[in-house]
Protein backbone atom coordinates (compact mmCIF):
# COMPACT_ATOMS: atom_id res chain seq x y z
CA UNK A 1 0.00 0.00 0.00
CA UNK A 2 1.50 3.32 -0.87
CA UNK A 3 -0.09 6.67 0.89
CA UNK A 4 0.37 10.00 -1.06
CA UNK A 5 0.15 13.57 0.21
CA UNK A 6 -1.43 15.75 -2.05
CA UNK A 7 -0.60 19.07 -1.41
CA UNK A 8 -2.07 22.19 -2.48
CA UNK A 9 -4.92 20.91 -5.16
CA UNK A 10 -5.42 23.07 -7.95
CA UNK A 11 -8.71 21.30 -9.56
CA UNK A 12 -10.36 17.92 -9.01
CA UNK A 13 -12.97 15.88 -11.05
CA UNK A 14 -14.21 13.41 -8.38
CA UNK A 15 -17.94 12.29 -8.44
CA UNK A 16 -18.51 10.77 -4.80
CA UNK A 17 -22.03 9.59 -5.84
CA UNK A 18 -20.04 7.16 -7.72
CA UNK A 19 -17.45 5.98 -5.41
CA UNK A 20 -18.10 2.24 -4.26
CA UNK A 21 -16.96 0.82 -1.36
CA UNK A 22 -15.87 -1.94 -3.11
CA UNK A 23 -13.97 -0.14 -5.71
CA UNK A 24 -10.37 0.09 -5.55
CA UNK A 25 -7.39 1.84 -7.99
CA UNK A 26 -6.47 -0.05 -10.85
CA UNK A 27 -4.54 1.99 -12.43
CA UNK A 28 -2.88 5.12 -11.99
CA UNK A 29 -0.86 7.58 -14.02
CA UNK A 30 0.59 10.75 -12.82
CA UNK A 31 2.76 13.56 -15.32
CA UNK A 32 3.85 17.19 -14.90
CA UNK A 33 1.68 19.66 -16.87
CA UNK A 34 2.89 22.74 -18.73
CA UNK A 35 1.73 25.28 -15.69
CA UNK A 36 4.33 23.06 -13.39
CA UNK A 37 1.56 21.63 -11.52
CA UNK A 38 1.01 17.30 -10.94
CA UNK A 39 -1.70 15.51 -12.75
CA UNK A 40 -2.91 12.64 -11.22
CA UNK A 41 -5.60 10.21 -13.40
CA UNK A 42 -6.76 7.60 -10.94
CA UNK A 43 -8.76 4.43 -12.66
CA UNK A 44 -10.95 2.64 -11.07
CA UNK A 45 -12.03 -1.41 -11.23
CA UNK A 46 -15.60 -0.21 -11.65
CA UNK A 47 -16.95 3.27 -11.33
CA UNK A 48 -15.59 6.67 -13.03
CA UNK A 49 -12.29 8.26 -13.62
CA UNK A 50 -10.93 10.35 -11.17
CA UNK A 51 -8.12 13.04 -11.79
CA UNK A 52 -6.84 15.57 -9.60
CA UNK A 53 -4.36 18.46 -10.21
CA UNK A 54 -1.64 19.58 -7.71
CA UNK A 55 0.99 21.64 -7.14
CA UNK A 56 3.19 19.33 -4.58
CA UNK A 57 2.79 15.44 -3.44
CA UNK A 58 4.76 13.26 -0.98
CA UNK A 59 4.98 9.94 -0.03
CA UNK A 60 3.52 9.21 3.15
CA UNK A 61 3.45 5.53 3.61
CA UNK A 62 4.51 2.03 1.67
CA UNK A 63 3.91 -0.66 3.40
CA UNK A 64 2.21 -4.58 2.65
CA UNK A 65 -0.65 -4.98 2.88
CA UNK A 66 -3.92 -7.94 2.76
CA UNK A 67 -7.18 -6.98 0.86
CA UNK A 68 -8.58 -7.91 4.15
CA UNK A 69 -7.35 -5.64 6.31
CA UNK A 70 -9.18 -2.42 4.56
Amino acid sequence: MIMLELLDIASSEIDVNVMLEAAWIAELRFYRTPDDLIRFDLMPNIGLDIQLTCRDCSVRVIRSYTRDEL
